[in-house]
């Protein structure tokens, strides 16, 4: 019923031991699905407008692109601290806090900038990869999907229509145009899904909508028969900023012939 949950950063901009302190911090929220901080050690700005600075950016890629990455986003405005100070200058550091779910920053061309922004979500029964909410992309990429999919089934055609086994059997030139079976759903979220794949906020249709088809992902309603009641199962995309590649030399013209 909530289309789009709250959620929250917090800045930090303790030195020394913050990095021990904020994996502890992080260790007793595990579960916390929405909330984050933002690192910026050494700092003159005050935590809470580091913490606005970056939803600023969250924020605006929401509207077109929610599962963009914001690494490199500059945090304006916000002071980059003495780097004698800066944890976050050592990959190895930076690794460990976001493992930890704790969101570094770096500095590049003197600004202090976003690099993975997560929750703290990383409960030990879900493996890392399956973690959705771990990442504030993949909360955009949520809050996006389930305000659209109400927009997708509030409109008149889905509201106040018949209820039918198989809708094929329905003839009736005036009656066919007014119910509704199972398939008529799977159909609807079927073209759903596909809008989704082409905005790229899912890694691909076609796993969803097969598990569509699976027996009691989509049923009547029990009891009330008042509607339907649908499980619905997608991918998100993966963020990548690696690419690997292998570059072959020769020194033989020789081989321009081959």
């Amino acid at each position: 019923t909530i289309m789009r949950p709250f959620r929250s950063l917090v800045g930090n901009v303790a030195t020394t031991t913050a990095l021990a302190d904020l994996i502890t911090f992080a260790d007793a929220r595990k579960t916390d699905r929405t909330n984050g901080v933002i690192a910026v050690p050494g700092s003159y700005t005050h935590p809470c407008e580091i913490a606005a600075a970056a939803g600023g950016v969250v924020e605006t890629r929401n509207i077109d692109v929610p599962n963009k990455s914001y690494n490199r986003q500059p945090l304006y405005g916000v002071m980059a601290g003495p780097a004698s100070t800066r944890w976050t200058d050592t990959y190895t550091d930076r690794d460990t806090a976001v493992k930890a779910g704790i969101s570094p920053t770096v500095i590049v061309d003197s600004n202090v900038c976003l690099t993975n922004v997560m929750s703290f979500y990383r409960p030990a029964d879900i493996p890392e990869t399956s973690r959705f909410f771990a990442t504030f992309e993949n909360i955009s990429l949520c809050q996006n999907i389930l305000s659209s999919s109400q927009t997708w089934w509030n409109v008149d055609e889905w509201q106040n229509y018949g209820i039918v086994a198989d809708a094929s059997n329905v003839t009736d030139r005036y009656g066919a145009g007014y119910v509704k079976d199972i398939q008529s759903v799977i159909a609807n979220w079927a073209a759903y899904l596909r809008d989704l794949e082409s905005k790229g906020w899912i890694f691909e249709s076609e796993y969803s909508i097969d598990q569509l088809k699976e027996a009691g992902a989509v049923a009547i309603r029990s009891g009330s028969l008042s509607g339907f009641d649908t499980t619905l199962k997608i991918v998100a995309p993966q963020i990548g900023s690696v690419t690997n590649y292998t570059i072959y030399a020769d020194t033989s013209i020789a081989v321009l012939n081959v």
